[in-house]
C-alpha cells in the first residue's frame, strides 16, 4: 500500500498485499474477485488497524512492531479471512483486543499471549496455540451470534457478555480454565 488512497483488486490467482501503519489507511479497498483462491495482505503496525475495507483476501498476516495491546477492528473484513496477528517485539505483553470480530477466524500467533479479547464474533473461530486469557463473546445479536470455535489459550471465557448459540472450545496443553455461557 502507499500513503496515498489505495485500491487493489486481486486477480483469480493468489495475490499478496504488503503494507505498514504508515501506509495503511482506513479509506484503502483491498478486494479480490474470488474467495477459492489463497490471497495475503501482510502488515507490519504500529498503531490500530485501520478499518480499511478488505473483501476476500483469504489469509491476513499482521506483525505488532509496539510496546502496548495491539487493536484490531475486522468490521470491513469480508469473506471469511484468516487474521493471523503474531509479534516479536521485545517489551510487549502479548495483550490483543480484538473488535467486530464477524464471521473471520482469528489466530493469537507468535508472541501473542498476554490478555486476548475477541469481541463481536458472529460465526468465528479463536485459535490461541501460545496460551493467555482469552476472552471470547459475539455481537449482541442473539440470532446472528451463531458459533465459536476456540482452541487454545491459558484461561478461556466464552459468551460471558454476548453468548453464542453454540460453542465448542477445546484446551491444549497451556488450558487450566474453561468458562462458557
Amino acid at each position: 500500500t502507499t500513503a496515498a488512497t489505495d485500491v487493489f483488486t486481486g486477480s483469480a490467482s493468489n495475490d499478496t498485499f504488503t503494507g505498514a501503519t504508515a501506509n495503511f489507511q482506513a479509506a484503502d479497498v483491498l478486494s479480490d474477485t474470488s474467495s477459492t483462491d489463497s490471497d495475503t495482505l501482510n502488515l507490519t503496525l504500529t498503531a490500530a488497524l485501520p478499518t480499511a475495507s478488505i473483501t476476500n483476501i483469504e489469509n491476513i498476516n499482521i506483525t505488532w512492531d509496539a510496546f502496548g495491546a495491539a487493536t484490531l477492528d475486522l468490521t470491513n473484513i469480508k469473506g471469511g479471512s484468516h487474521v493471523t496477528l503474531s509479534s516479536s517485539k521485545v517489551g510487549y505483553l502479548g495483550g490483543a483486543t480484538v473488535n467486530n470480530a464477524g464471521a473471520n477466524t482469528f489466530t493469537a500467533g507468535s508472541g501473542v499471549n498476554g490478555t486476548i479479547d475477541v469481541n463481536g464474533g458472529t460465526a468465528l473461530t479463536v485459535n490461541a496455540p501460545n496460551g493467555g486469557t482469552l476472552t471470547v463473546d459475539g455481537s449482541g445479536t442473539a440470532a446472528s451470534d451463531t458459533s465459536a470455535t476456540v482452541v487454545g489459550g491459558t484461561t478461556i471465557n466464552v459468551g460471558a457478555a454476548n453468548a453464542f448459540i453454540a460453542s465448542t472450545i477445546t484446551g491444549d496443553a497451556n488450558t487450566t480454565t474453561i468458562t462458557a455461557a
